[in-house]
């Protein structure tokens, strides 16, 4: 397609382009149902080579970066330093705006094939490889914060389970309980 164009020709509507996808990804990400963005399933649930977020802090320190970058994927936006607030279903949202925006990164990302198709050999993988680049960062953010938010959920789990095992236990009534542990989630 742009093949015969010339480089600045090419670039304009490249950039036009990347626009278009970038919004299309962005309405996908936003209308998918959330039984396709579940946290336990491929391609957001959590792998043991990721060490419950160490691989991340040590091979990128994102520590030191994630909280600067632009993740506003919702209206409310996941405020990080108030996560301990948060009750079990706020963190089971949050948890899934990290998946959606994580999608949205992915078909960003797909834009490399596209570019390659429809570009000089090139120009396309220059332009793709610009367009995954961008958004290489902020995968690994959102899944950095999705192992975050996934440790308070089970610490806020674990924390209404004592409860209730000491009130039943209070009451003399005897309840049982089930253990939620990081690995429920890997």
């Amino acid at each position: 397609m742009l093949k015969s164009s010339t480089l600045g020709m090419a670039l304009i509507i490249n950039i036009l382009m990347i626009c278009l996808w970038v919004f299309a990804s962005f309405v996908i990400a936003r209308t998918v149902k959330l039984k396709h963005v579940d946290y336990r399933k491929f391609p957001y649930r959590i792998y043991g080579w990721e060490k419950r977020g160490n691989f991340y802090s040590d091979n990128f320190d994102v520590g030191a970066w994630y909280g600067v970058l632009p993740i506003k994927f919702n209206r409310d936006g996941i405020d990080y330093k108030k996560i301990e607030n948060a009750d079990i279903d706020k963190l089971k949202k949050y948890i899934s705006i990290t998946c959606r925006s994580e999608l949205f990164n992915i078909l960003n990302c797909m834009y490399f094939i596209f570019a390659v198709i429809i570009n000089v050999p090139y120009l396309g993988f220059i332009i793709g490889s610009i367009v995954f680049i961008i958004n290489i960062p902020f995968m690994i953010a959102n899944r950095f914060a999705r192992i975050i938010l996934l440790n308070e959920l089970v610490r806020k789990r674990r924390a209404i389970e004592i409860d209730r095992y000491i009130a039943s236990n209070n009451n003399s009534s005897g309840g049982s309980t089930k253990s939620y542990s990081f690995s429920d989630f890997e």
